[in-house]
């Protein structure tokens, strides 16, 4: 499978007197998909696709005031290739699938915190699932919308920094109403940097949560009654040493995990009940060793 897109692009941004910024940009992609099936000779083809995506952004700067955030509103359009063997059984799927999205950011720094809001709406067309661990099955999933609101905070310290992300989804399918199946709906991530510890250690840490997803139906006598995932948990750290003012680094990384990555419904022969599958996250510990041979190694 080849994919060559060729993309010429304008864009134009200015301001309208001291407190608004406004960015207007076109963008026209023109792809090229060859794809050759070795295997079955039929389902080889070669289109050329041609895509506009338009995007605009209105910025409200508030200057000197000391309460009043910085807001920007944008709307745009855009797009994905489709993988061109999905759908092989019994059609071929779109090769060029759009999206609209809107978005709305409202950010503001106060003394060392800043902090960021974050509301989002986009659109999807109707298409065939693409194959990969999560939605491998050739099924319309769309069209579709997805709504989200995601707050970020961020304190810097003098040895390092905090970054603390709440993420909440709700995606469905349009016509029916009913949840998109397999699409994350609560992230928490908590993430933690120093380069201050004694004996010159530096050490990340990071915490992430993603709640339980629905999975689709017909894992319960109900055939209308959502199928749910579990919650995954995962904690990743690492501590180094550098040596030698930067040339030799020693560093130890591990992950402790619970729940299971690429959730989704399975039906084992004979039975007609689908069950919650997924692929168990194992917990691991490393040790790094980096010698860099250049003249002037990093600090």
């Amino acid at each position: 499978m080849t994919i060559t897109p060729i993309a010429p692009y304008a864009a134009i941004q200015g301001a309208i007197g001291s407190h608004l910024r406004y960015y207007v940009g076109w963008r026209r992609d023109q792809i090229d998909i060859d794809n050759q099936d070795l295997v079955q000779q039929e389902n080889s083809f070669q289109e050329w696709v041609g895509v506009n995506s338009p995007k605009a952004t209105v910025s409200f700067i508030p200057g000197s005031s000391k309460w009043a955030p910085l807001v920007a509103a944008s709307a745009g359009e855009s797009f994905f290739t489709e993988d061109p063997r999905i759908g092989t059984g019994m059609a071929r799927g779109t090769p060029i699938s759009r999206a609209h999205s809107y978005q709305l950011v409202a950010s503001k720094l106060i003394a060392h915190t800043n902090m960021k809001l974050t509301l989002g709406h986009v659109t999807t067309a109707a298409q065939l699932a693409k194959i990969d661990p999560d939605t491998g099955l050739q099924e319309d999933q769309g069209p579709g919308r997805l709504r989200f609101l995601t707050a970020t905070v961020r304190q810097d310290f003098n040895t390092g920094s905090m970054l603390v992300t709440f993420s909440k989804a709700d995606a469905r399918d349009i016509k029916t109403g009913q949840p998109t199946a397999e699409a994350p709906r609560t992230i928490v991530d908590m993430l933690g940097l120093t380069h201050k510890l004694p004996m010159r250690l530096q050490a990340k840490g990071e915490f992430e949560y993603v709640g339980a997803k629905p999975l689709g139906t017909g894992c319960n006598p109900d055939p209308s009654a959502q199928c749910v995932g579990v919650p995954l948990g995962e904690f990743r750290a690492a501590i180094a040493r550098p040596f030698k003012d930067g040339r030799i680094n020693v560093g130890v990384n591990l992950l402790i995990a619970s729940g299971f990555t690429g959730q989704t419904l399975e039906t084992f022969y004979p039975s007609a009940i689908s069950e919650v599958t997924g692929v168990r996250i194992p917990s691991y510990a490393s040790i790094n060793f980096i010698y860099r041979f250049d003249d002037h190694p990093a600090p």
